[in-house]
Formats: C-alpha cells, sequence, structure tokens
C-alpha cells in the first residue's frame, strides 16, 4: 500500500502548489491567449498598436477610453478576464475599480463647491470640518482646500504610512484621531502623495454641505448620466466587475479587505473607461478654470514639469512633453487593478483601466504613463 500512499501524497502536494499559485497560472494561461478587442468603431493603427503594446506590457486584459478634442471618440476592451475556471473576453459593459481615479470624483466635487462660493481654495479643514480640538499639532488649523487637493497638507504616507489602506481606517469614522495626529511637514512646504488628505476633504466638503460624501459627489456630479458608476461594495466584487489577476503576495482578498466605504473619496468607486471619460470631458471647463487660477502659485512656479510625477496640481500631475504642450494625469492602483487617466492641454481625455498589477507597482505605472503619455503627444488623442 505503501506505493499508493505515496502517489497519494505527491497528488495532494500537486494540487496544494496549483491552488497556491492558482492567481500565477490564471495569468501566464491569460497572458498565452490571442490577442482580441472590441472597440466602438474601425481601430486605426495607431490605436492598434497602442493595444498591442498594453499586452506586451503584461496587461492582460482592460478598457481605453479616448475623446479627442477635435475627431471621434474610440472605447475599446481588450484581452481577457477569468469568469470562474474559465477565460472570457473583457467587453465594454465590464466594470473596474478606478483605484486613485476616484480622487477625480472628489476634486471635481470639490470644484463645483468652489464656484458656487461655498467654500474657497484658502478655506481652513478645521473650519469645514467644525473640530472642537485642542490639536496636539497646532499646524492642523493651517491646512487649506488647495493643500488637500494638491497633496501638501503635511501628510507623508512614507513617514508614517496610510491608515487607509488598513482594513479599519480611523478616517472617516473617528475623527476625533486627529486631535492627536501629528503631521510630518508643514502645510504647502512640499507635496507628498496622501489618501488621508483626500479622506479629509471628503469629509470637509460634505460637512459643508450638510449631506453623505456619496449623495454630495453623486447629485453634484450627476452620476445619474453614467449609470456604470457606482460606490464600490464591502466585501465582494460586484455582479458587472471584470475578474483581476493578483501578483503574489497580492490576491482577492487583499482587495477585499480594503474599507471603499472609508475610502469613499480617496480610492472608493467602480464603472467604466467610457463613463469616467465622459464624465471628465464633461467637466473640463470648470477644471481648467479653477486649476489656472492657481497657475501663479509659487510651488508649481519653481517646480520641474518636466519630471514624472514631480509636480501635483488641484487633482493632476503636470507633465511637459514639448515646449508648447502639457499633459495632465493621474493613476491608482489596487491589488489588481491599475488605472490611468490623462488630458491635453488641447481637450484630448484617455482613460485606461486594467485588470492587473505587478506587486511593485510604481515602477510599472510610471513605464505606462510614460508610454501613453508619447501616444497621445504623436497626436493620436
Amino acid at each position: 500500500m505503501r506505493p499508493y500512499f505515496l502517489l497519494g501524497v505527491l497528488l495532494l502536494v500537486m494540487v496544494f502548489g496549483m491552488v497556491k499559485h492558482a492567481d500565477t497560472i490564471r495569468y501566464q494561461f491569460a497572458m498565452q491567449l490571442p490577442n482580441a478587442h472590441h472597440c466602438s468603431h474601425e481601430v486605426s493603427p495607431e490605436l492598434q498598436s497602442l493595444l498591442q503594446q498594453l499586452h506586451q506590457l503584461g496587461l492582460p486584459g482592460g478598457q481605453v477610453s479616448i475623446l479627442p478634442a477635435n475627431g471621434p471618440a474610440q472605447h475599446c476592451a481588450f484581452g481577457w478576464h477569468f469568469q470562474g475556471l474559465w477565460p472570457k473576453q473583457v467587453r465594454l459593459e465590464h466594470a473596474f475599480r478606478y483605484a486613485s481615479l476616484s480622487k477625480v470624483l472628489t476634486a471635481l466635487t470639490t470644484f463645483s463647491l468652489l464656484e458656487q462660493d461655498n467654500i474657497s481654495l484658502t478655506s481652513p479643514l478645521l473650519d469645514l470640518l467644525a473640530s472642537p480640538g485642542p490639536f496636539l499639532d497646532e499646524r492642523l488649523s493651517l491646512i487649506t482646500i488647495q493643500d488637500l487637493l494638491s497633496h501638501r497638507a503635511g501628510f507623508d504616507r512614507a513617514l508614517s504610512g496610510d491608515p487607509m489602506m488598513q482594513a479599519e481606517p480611523w478616517c472617516p469614522t473617528e475623527m476625533s484621531t486627529l486631535q492627536s495626529t501629528m503631521l510630518d511637514f508643514s502645510p504647502g512646504d512640499r507635496m507628498a502623495y496622501s489618501n488621508l488628505g483626500y479622506c479629509l476633504l471628503g469629509q470637509g466638503i460634505a460637512n459643508q454641505a450638510q449631506q453623505p460624501l456619496k449623495t454630495l459627489i453623486q447629485e453634484t456630479l450627476q452620476l445619474a448620466q453614467f449609470p456604470s458608476i457606482q460606490p464600490v461594495e464591502v466585501g465582494r466584487l460586484h455582479s458587472r466587475e471584470v475578474g483581476y489577476f493578483y501578483n503574489p503576495p497580492d490576491n482577492k482578498a487583499a482587495l477585499l479587505q480594503l474599507n471603499p466605504e472609508a475610502m469613499l473619496a480617496s480610492g472608493g468607486w467602480m464603472g467604466t473607461a467610457t463613463d469616467l471619460s465622459q464624465l471628465i470631458q464633461q467637466h473640463l471647463p470648470l477644471w481648467y478654470t479653477t486649476e489656472l487660477s492657481i497657475s501663479n502659485d509659487e510651488y508649481l512656479k519653481n517646480c520641474d514639469v518636466t519630471e514624472w510625477r514631480q509636480c501635483h496640481g488641484l487633482v493632476f500631475y503636470q507633465q511637459r512633453v514639448s515646449d508648447k504642450s502639457i499633459h495632465y494625469w493621474r493613476d491608482g492602483s489596487l491589488p489588481g487593478v491599475t488605472a490611468l487617466t490623462m488630458l491635453t492641454a488641447e481637450g484630448d481625455v484617455l482613460v485606461l483601466l486594467a485588470n492587473y498589477r505587478p506587486y511593485h507597482w510604481l515602477p510599472f505605472n510610471d513605464q505606462l504613463g510614460l508610454f501613453v503619455s508619447e501616444f497621445l503627444r504623436q497626436g493620436n488623442g
């Protein structure tokens, strides 16, 4: 009986190994499938090349929506995802998590309140929150709406961590924690990307409007026009949501343990690339007017906009691609999720959503962003 016992043990080990590495196996299988795409119009050679390059960069599936300032819109779904045990082609109606592209919704809602003169860029955060204090760090009183939008409020996740990526963030449900919070630098001194800053911004504008943040965003941006855009559901994938591929140690549990209700202002929305690109295009005049209002800001005047991921305005990073042209962009990343949006100074809008990210995602996102920027620079918007 011993040989049969050993064979049984070997089979169990093999099965365990396959289960343990199932995400990697599914990803590798999807990357070997034939390239596939579905687009709203005939694919130009340039767009065909873009879709091929996205696959070569390691994205198994996703959506690209391109809205040129002049010319027809182009919406494409490309590649594969898994539905149960079987690979299926990604479709235009599949929803993706927007990750940090959700901050665009928060910023645009804030801009609308600014336009209505309900708040100003210099409004102090503590006034909007009506926080009683006392505060361990008196510099909290210096934080303004502009500081929060531009990631210059004093929070640096590289130094003090990112509470928003915990299963139970203290913001927005335990705002008294702010009383004992120490800033990592004085507001306005420098830029440090902060999900916490956007959570506080969301709570500030919600308190000012006396509405739940979800309702405020939905009504202000008239999201009924864009039916795919919804808050992420807690602890589960939506029935319309694409299947994601995870690069270990990322896994599905790591994605689902995040608290999308707490992340509503910073990363808690989902939808299609088509709807998000159309929403952004609809609000371009409002964004551009507000962005111009800080064009003489000392930080931006002294920031080297030729350097990637260095200069952040009120909602987008800025990247000078020629003497006369600047691209405005921002990205997002969660376990299994890559997201990017980019605007040109001429008014072209591109949104890319994908169902995979490498675990060490930042260099990958930088490479992806520079590639898309070159695509738009060549006039393919």
